[in-house]
């Protein structure tokens, strides 16, 4: 190999380091009042501090996309975080505790936010998704005790994604665990446990959500479902005894294979899921065609016997 090459191969080396570490960056252990991005990607924040007076958002993305946030601790803020607009940031173990409006709020077109383990406790809000973000994605994060409700999906979001999370209510807090009066629906409850120390209140609102294998442990939960085709399946009773109270106000809604002691829930829909109006109507017509075909066959058969 010659000398120029070499270094031409070197030079190349060196720049594309030089513009790789300007597309990601870290902040590290930063502590103070509050941190505010806008327009950053492929950002890096890690084990942040935040101490708030119970006013203002202590951290913000503003229009940032695929920024990963990583063991940030925010406390006693309006807001915790609050993310506005940009696309697929991810969040892992955060801890947001004791903000007085909302521990995280997401607002802003597109989405994709995702939410991986940690605790959003005893906010005002836990979390509250708004102004048409969609898709966004929770797994094993711990969200209870938030003094007005647990989460809030505001206008035209549709399409979050919890699962594996935890939700209680206590006597500290409001009897309801969601606001969902403003979504449009296709949201996913799944693999969740809804806690409750009092009578609360689960209110679905929005069509096509669905509510699959999740479990109701202690505590009497009244389960109101308005709109179209909600599905609610797979769910149980856990160690302790709970009680489901059901006021359907929608339509089309489906049950199956639900198992609770002393409740009303019932097991299955007026028409079964599995099998259509218009699956039924097939079947009908195939069974027509069947006799008819049979009849055809029968009368060639005897004309040629008769003509033999």
């Amino acid at each position: 190999m010659s000398r120029l090459s070499r270094i031409v191969r070197f030079s190349f080396l060196v720049i594309s380091i030089l513009f790789f570490s300007g597309l990601v960056s870290n902040a590290h252990a930063q502590t103070g009042n509050s941190l505010f991005y806008e327009n950053e990607h492929y950002l890096v924040i890690e084990n942040i501090t935040l101490n708030g007076d119970g006013t203002g958002v202590g951290l913000t993305l503003k229009d940032c996309s695929h920024v990963s946030l990583y063991n940030v601790h925010i406390e006693n803020f309006a807001v915790g975080i609050e993310i506005q607009g940009g696309l697929a940031n991810n969040i892992y173990n955060p801890q947001l505790i004791y903000n007085t409006e909302i521990g995280l709020l997401i607002s802003g077109d597109y989405g994709i936010t995702r939410v991986f383990g940690g605790s959003i406790i005893a906010n005002g809000i836990g979390i509250k998704i708004t102004n048409s973000s969609m898709m966004n994605q929770f797994y094993g994060t711990e969200i209870e005790l938030n003094k007005q409700n647990e989460v809030t999906l505001g206008d035209y979001t549709y399409g979050n994604l919890f699962e594996g999370c935890y939700f209680e209510r206590t006597d500290s807090t409001s009897d309801n665990f969601f606001d969902m009066t403003g979504t449009i629906g296709k949201n996913t409850f799944y693999a969740n446990k809804f806690a409750s120390q009092i009578a609360s209140k689960l209110n679905v609102f929005g069509d096509s959500n669905v509510f699959r294998d999740n479990i109701f442990d202690s505590g009497t939960v009244s389960l109101s479902i308005y709109g179209t085709n909600n599905a609610f399946s797979d769910n149980r009773q856990g160690l302790t005894d709970a009680e489901i109270i059901l006021s359907d106000g929608g339509t089309d809604t489906r049950y199956q294979n639900n198992f609770f002691i002393a409740d009303n829930l019932p097991q299955l829909s007026s028409t079964d899921p599995k099998i259509s109006d218009y699956s039924f109507v097939a079947i009908v017509l195939l069974f027509i065609f069947i006799i008819l075909f049979a009849i055809v066959i029968v009368k060639k058969y005897c004309n040629k016997i008769i003509s033999d």
